[in-house]
């Protein structure tokens, strides 16, 4: 994963790690967002920020 930091900081993706994870995980279908940070070894506060934000904005 420490792979896919560096591509994003040389080429500015539009997608932070943690996004492109979650999109990952969520291609499965839904899952509870503890679930997901468990899975996905990020803090859960991180998950529910990025979910809340996406919901938001549609």
């Amino acid at each position: 994963m420490r792979a896919l930091e560096g591509l994003y900081r040389s080429r500015k993706y539009p997608l932070e790690r943690a996004q492109y994870l979650l999109l990952l995980a969520l291609r499965e279908g839904a899952r509870p967002s503890g679930d997901l940070a468990a899975t996905l070894a990020l803090d859960h506060s991180t998950v529910t920020h990025r979910l809340r934000r996406w919901k938001r904005v549609g």
